[in-house]
């Protein structure tokens, strides 16, 4: 099985565990699963609510670089991958 680095955090993962894009050449964008972008709704495992994700970016001083996003619910705090859910 093969392994790719995934575009918005760096991380190189087996394929398995990613999902990838197709551009308009045909050419692979990998990304690993997880990720939520700009404007996305989600909802924070804690506490049940639903919010909205504001911007998201990459903690590059963090030994794993791990995403990190802004809610727009609450500005001053900012969440890991870990503690959101996708809202299906």
């Amino acid at each position: 099985m093969d392994q790719e680095k995934c575009v918005v955090c760096g991380r190189t993962k087996w394929i398995d565990e990613m999902q990838y894009t197709l551009d308009s050449e045909g050419n692979k964008s990998w990304e690993c699963e997880g990720h939520f972008g700009d404007g996305e709704t989600v909802r924070i495992r804690e506490t049940d609510e639903i919010v909205t994700v504001e911007r998201w970016w990459v903690a590059k001083n963090m030994p794993s670089w791990e995403v990190q996003y802004n809610i727009k619910e609450h500005p001053a705090t900012f969440f890991t991958e870990s503690e959101l859910d996708r809202v299906w």
